[in-house]
């Protein structure tokens, strides 16, 4: 039962991912406006840095529309259903170039983490991986997929202080598919992982050289003689 919710997990997620990548300035005109979308139009999201460590998860390479991601997340949970391996967080997705994003023809990862990839044994399609740690820009979505490409421009915004050091990372903290009896809007996490840029170098001030020394006068010279 845990690994069928799993799977409605993963096909609600690939459907809405679709809706989620439109453009910024032409939302999903169909996306109905709920509740929860007027509540949380007045708390902005912030981005934040944060450490995070190496995480290993079992990914299924794609390289297609992200409405695709469905069969990504049933194959890799139907691997690990038949090798009885546990999930041990939410699962994400790692977005190749993702200034640059299609989302008619992406190349990404399905991604489930587990408590290890030691002794995993890779398919010719899903492989055994460690998510590699260091510096995020982090900033937490919280409502439907629909408005997520907002939270992304928030998230970008700040680019002019860092620079893009790999894929960014879409991770799926609460989804709709989730019983949810005390109300909780969905929430999704994006991270992108950064340096900071280097500052250009301040230019010294010219120091102002000494005058050069002026020759004594005839007169002058005598009388110290």
């Amino acid at each position: 039962m845990r690994m069928l919710r799993k799977l409605a997990l993963c096909l609600w997620i690939a459907l809405l991912l679709g809706a989620c990548q439109t453009s910024p300035t032409k939302p999903d005109a169909t996306a109905a406006v709920t509740a929860e979308d007027t509540a949380t139009k007045q708390a902005e999201p912030v981005a934040q840095e944060k450490i995070v460590r190496p995480q290993a998860a079992i990914c299924r390479l794609m390289e297609a529309s992200v409405t695709d991601a469905q069969e990504g997340f049933r194959s890799v949970y139907q691997l690990l259903a038949d090798r009885t391996i546990q999930s041990t967080a939410p699962a994400l997705t790692l977005f190749y170039k993702p200034l640059a994003f299609d989302p008619k023809n992406a190349r990404y990862e399905t991604c489930v983490p587990v408590a290890s990839v030691e002794g995993f044994k890779d398919t010719p399609l899903i492989k055994g991986k460690t998510l590699p740690g260091g510096v995020m820009l982090s900033l937490v979505h919280q409502g439907g997929y629909h408005r997520l490409h907002q939270s992304y421009e928030r998230l970008f915004a700040n680019l002019d202080r860092y620079d893009v050091v790999g894929p960014s990372r879409e991770i799926y903290l609460r989804t709709p598919v989730e019983d949810s009896p005390d109300g909780d809007v969905p929430s999704t996490e994006l991270q992108l992982p950064v340096m900071r840029k280097t500052p250009p170098p301040t230019a010294k001030p010219d120091t102002p050289r000494p005058a050069p020394s002026q020759p004594m006068p005839k007169e002058q010279a005598d009388e110290t003689r």
